[in-house]
């Protein structure tokens, strides 16, 4: 699985949850500006403790 680099962790995560057979998962280099990074670090984070609060697939 191929996505972008904020979203690595937590696809693995999904990932090793929902497909027994294992994906690897890779980040995709983007280009963010400073602000970009600071959305996408907030977005991130607050998606993450979602998925550690929703242990299902």
């Amino acid at each position: 699985m191929i996505t972008t680099t904020p979203h690595v962790l937590r696809a693995r995560v999904l990932m090793d949850r929902c497909v027994p057979s294992g994906v690897n998962v890779v980040g995709r280099a983007i280009r963010l500006r400073p602000l970009d990074w600071a959305h996408q670090y907030l977005y991130q984070t607050g998606a993450f403790v979602k998925v550690l609060l929703n242990p299902g697939c």
